[in-house]
């Protein structure tokens, strides 16, 4: 079976469990109903299908950890500000967090209460509002809200959440991103921003820089890239 999680303005999360074969069938689609799993705005949600659970960040500072078939829940709320985007690689049980205050956290999910092993201080305006990782070459790409910036770190193993990612490359970008994306086999990132239009970089990473190559137009604020 299929699984979404929908994440409210309200902190309430809602888990729908339906046929990846027919969705449209309204009889075969199951709902659970997190009930303030945050206090304020969810940000994000991932699910570890592995192991049966519902990760989720939202403005509260707080990033939350629930069985998906108990409810049971566990939560990690050592942040200096609200969560604004994760990304989680469920081979290695490691996420990248970030939150408004220009911070990406490096932690370890194999536990039953998550361990903050790194905490990085990104020199751009913010807040952080894209994120995405190759967890293939060690990347991690980080979009700053108020001055455009794309910051690339690298670490030698992201799979080990004692190393430290350091500074990579810089792109600028424009300001107002709400979203990114990275297409590894094409080294390019897209990058979303409130006003509905979208850039696309080609990187050349060796030489540490990038290049626009296309900016496509939509009629609303980007928020998400899906991942297909």
């Amino acid at each position: 079976l299929g699984k979404i999680a929908v994440g409210l303005d309200s902190g309430d999360i809602h888990v729908y469990t339906f046929d990846p074969a027919n969705p449209r069938n309204k009889e075969n689609i199951e709902e659970v109903h997190h009930a303030k799993a945050h206090s304020a705005r969810v940000m994000r949600t991932n699910f570890d299908e592995k192991n049966d659970r519902l990760f989720s960040i939202g403005e509260d500072k707080k990033l939350r950890i629930a069985n998906t078939k108990t409810k049971e829940e566990t939560s990690l709320r050592s942040f200096d500000k609200g969560l604004t985007d994760m990304v989680y690689n469920p081979d290695t049980k490691v996420a990248i967090v970030t939150d408004a205050g220009n911070n990406f956290y490096v932690i370890d999910m194999g536990h039953t209460v998550p361990a903050m092993n790194v905490k990085i201080r990104v020199e751009v305006a913010g807040p952080i509002r894209g994120l995405d990782v190759d967890w293939g070459r060690n990347l991690i790409f980080l979009c700053s809200y108020d001055d455009g910036v794309i910051s690339i770190y690298k670490s030698t193993d992201l799979a080990d959440t004692n190393m430290k990612p350091e500074p990579h490359a810089l792109v600028k970008s424009f300001t107002k991103c709400r979203c990114s994306r990275y297409w590894s086999d094409r080294n390019e990132i897209f990058v979303g921003y409130t006003k509905g239009y979208m850039t696309v970089y080609k990187l050349d990473l060796e030489n540490l820089k990038g290049k626009m190559i296309a900016m496509p137009a939509c009629t609303r604020c980007l928020t998400r890239f899906l991942e297909l």
